[in-house]
């Protein structure tokens, strides 16, 4: 065993260029696993999607928050996303949802706030709601697309039109208090009230310029990053449903072009699913490409019987890795960082169960990725003790890299 651990946690994995991470505004179903708009996807170098946080790691991340004992929890929607670039993982991974999202153990988050993980299971709220309405002077407002830019500016936008008491905003918006979805705001260190670096207009001639269109609207503007190549750029989606702009990610560099991300525009076909992807939230990350778990189902019955199953996927084929189960500390996650584990970074079975470590001498549990780059293990749910539940995480001993985290729940 010491000589499997100390092959786990050494460190050899490289930093990848930055690449689109994104969500969706509504599920995409018939695909091999069904996208939700709870997952963030990771556009692939040179074309293609793969999983970046399944939806198996938000039910660990978020817990059994309604106190069903099946942990099929995980936020309904992500609408806004930065990623700071520090290869930090979840600590760095900056996220709002739709909605105002109960949490284990109690406490919620709104849909105006902006949060991370900890690396001990814990949330972090860095922005709350109501500094986004302070700083626009409008209030209940739901955060749609946020990022942050060196130095500490903040570019964000709305989910809907807000009414602001601001005289300043107004007149920057051609004296209207109304602001539009389209709206794109900046907050500058430092200072207590946004100014507006897009108004409708200009945000719509930017996406006009990049695709040759002549439209009025673009619905929303919903995903915001900054133009890694052009300083003071931003790149944004929208949520408009034109075959013009749904599935395209546009710079506002030049006055607007649709972006190219390794030479390649950012357009539907790009992403291989088949069809023009409903963008949402959208940022960029220099971590390199992390295998996720997938289960399939999330609890299953102990007296009716069949089959569980687990993937790992996005591995090289012939790498080994290795499963480790314990049971989960819930109502709240439990995490804990182990040196130079790489990949998903944060470490979820308990170090204090026994069956952690009893993990490495199951024979089963040492997974070969077959030439498709994906790893598997079935059990049969006949026998396994109802009301319990099992926390799973990879480990790939031939790279060191950590799978994300799933729970599955035996019912009756």
């Amino acid at each position: 065993m010491t000589r499997t651990l100390t092959v786990l946690f050494l460190s050899v994995a490289s930093v990848a260029a930055q690449d689109l991470v994104y969500s969706l505004a509504y599920d995409l179903p018939g695909l091999p696993y069904e996208l939700t708009k709870s997952e963030l996807q990771r556009l692939r170098p040179g074309g293609g999607t793969a999983p970046f946080i399944p939806v198996e790691a938000w039910r660990v991340l978020f817990g059994d928050r309604d106190g069903n004992g099946v942990y099929d929890d995980a936020p309904s929607d992500i609408d806004a996303l930065h990623i700071r670039n520090t290869g930090g993982g979840l600590a760095s991974w900056l996220m709002s949802t739709s909605v105002t999202t109960p949490l284990a153990g109690g406490g919620a988050l709104k849909d105006g706030d902006v949060f991370s993980f900890d690396g001990h299971g814990g949330i972090d709220v860095l922005y709350v709601e109501g500094f986004f309405e302070v700083a626009t002077q409008t209030s209940a407002i739901d955060v749609d697309a946020f990022a942050e830019g060196p130095g500490g500016a903040l570019w964000f936008s709305f989910a809907d039109d807000e009414l602001t008491t601001s005289p300043s905003l107004s007149s920057q918006n051609g004296g209207a208090a109304i602001l539009d979805e389209q709206t794109v705001f900046r907050l500058d260190p430092g200072a207590t009230e946004a100014v507006i670096a897009l108004t409708k207009a200009q945000a719509v001639q930017v996406f006009n310029q990049a695709t040759g269109s002549g439209a009025t609207s673009v619905v929303d503007v919903c995903g915001i990053t900054l133009d890694p190549a052009n300083s003071g750029e931003l790149l944004l989606c929208s949520r408009s449903t034109s075959n013009s702009f749904r599935g395209r990610v546009v710079t506002t560099a030049g006055g607007g072009a649709t972006w190219l991300a390794g030479g390649q525009p950012v357009e539907p076909s790009l992403f291989g699913l088949g069809a023009p992807p409903p963008l949402d939230a959208i940022s960029l990350t220099v971590e390199a490409p992390h295998p996720v778990m997938r289960t399939d189902p999330t609890a299953g019955s102990s007296t009716a019987g069949g089959f569980g199953r687990c993937e790992v996927r996005n591995l090289t084929p012939g790498e080994i890795v290795q499963l480790v189960v314990s049971a989960p500390r819930l109502p709240g996650p439990f995490a804990w960082q182990a040196p130079n584990v790489q990949g998903f970074v944060t470490v979820f079975p308990d170090p204090t169960d026994p069956g952690t470590w009893a993990s490495f001498n199951v024979p089963q549990w040492q997974m070969v990725a077959d030439a498709n780059g994906v790893a598997s293990y079935q059990w049969n749910w006949n026998g396994l003790l109802p009301g319990t539940a099992f926390l799973g995480q990879g480990f790939n001993l031939t790279s060191s890299e950590a799978t994300s985290p799933a729970i599955v729940a035996v019912l009756p």
